[in-house]
């Protein structure tokens, strides 16, 4: 309306649009539009996130991870966007997640309890003679409360020096009355029934690979082979020593020496077995039948002593 009325006054489009901080173009259709222009809003740009938002919900419903920790984790799936438009997502869904009405959860005791690995960004200590990023194991029990806050204006000369006064502040924290059960932790934690471990636990990162259409992995510049039937899909790879395991939805499904050279390919015949040749009828392979695959790398052969002939 106002536009409409100083263009009626005399003024040019230009001066329309200085006016009104738009383009002239834009006060031209205001000036000629007999209504008030409704506007729709755009579908938004695509962005690199876009196929991360869903298992970065599902994190954040399970527990307040930090934009940096939530970082970690997206770039073990191969994401390449960086920290900044992580740590606006982040924010976005911890304040919406901060207005939903939200119910207590209980557990049964010795049942469930959830655990974090991460570093304290603002924390350094010094070590064998350098500063080290400083990193936490962090596991609350769901029944008893054990464990909570700890870094909170904390100051130390040592790695032993800070691991000393955490276990100091668990004794003191863990022996007062917790503001959510209203029960001391210490008293909640005999019904917890804990036992201790009695297998080992494997703790490392976990490296998805794609298993290719000739059965292959790859992994520190070598190939590993899997089950035919895995062709194309997403595994995971942990080294514990010599070997080298592949594991698909917990269920593990090829075990590998790991070879140290380099460009190796270490196979198992049997991943091959569900393969055949497709002609105008199926056969089965015969070319796993010449020895050409091993389920083991060939150790390079010791030259040392034709060296010493060759000198002597």
């Amino acid at each position: 309306m106002y536009i409409r009325s100083d263009r009626q006054k005399g003024l040019s489009y230009v001066k329309l649009g200085r006016k009104y901080h738009i383009d002239p173009r834009t006060a031209k259709r205001y000036a000629e539009s007999p209504q008030k222009p409704e506007y729709t809003l755009s579908e938004p740009k695509p962005t690199k996130m876009d196929p991360y938002k869903q298992i970065m919900d599902e994190w954040l419903e399970e527990a307040p991870y930090s934009a940096l920790r939530i970082l970690e984790k997206l770039r073990e799936m191969g994401f390449e966007g960086g920290y900044s438009i992580v740590k606006a997502y982040v924010s976005s869904r911890k304040m919406d997640l901060n207005e939903k009405a939200t119910v207590r959860f209980e557990t049964m005791p010795g049942k469930q309890g959830q655990m974090d690995w991460g570093f304290f960004e603002d924390h350094l200590v010094y070590e064998d003679g350098k500063w080290k990023k400083l990193y936490y194991f962090l596991m609350i029990l769901g029944y008893s409360r054990m464990r909570d806050n700890f870094m909170v204006g904390i100051k130390c000369n040592s790695l032993a020096d800070l691991n000393g006064q955490a276990m100091v502040w668990c004794n003191t924290v863990n022996g007062k009355v917790h503001a959510t059960t209203s029960e001391i932790p210490f008293e909640q934690l005999k019904k917890e029934g804990l036992n201790p471990l009695s297998r080992e636990y494997i703790i490392d990162k976990i490296n998805l690979r794609r298993v290719q259409k000739d059965c292959l992995i790859s992994y520190a510049g070598n190939q590993y082979s899997v089950p035919a039937e895995y062709i194309g899909k997403d595994v995971a790879v942990v080294a514990l020593d010599s070997m080298l395991a592949a594991y698909y939805e917990g269920k593990q499904i090829a075990l590998h020496r790991i070879s140290y050279q380099r460009k190796d390919m270490v196979v198992n015949p049997q991943h091959y077995r569900r393969l055949t040749l497709k002609q105008t009828m199926d056969a089965e392979n015969v070319l796993l039948e010449q020895g050409k695959v091993i389920d083991f790398p060939l150790k390079p052969s010791d030259l040392s002593r034709y060296d010493e002939a060759l000198y002597e």
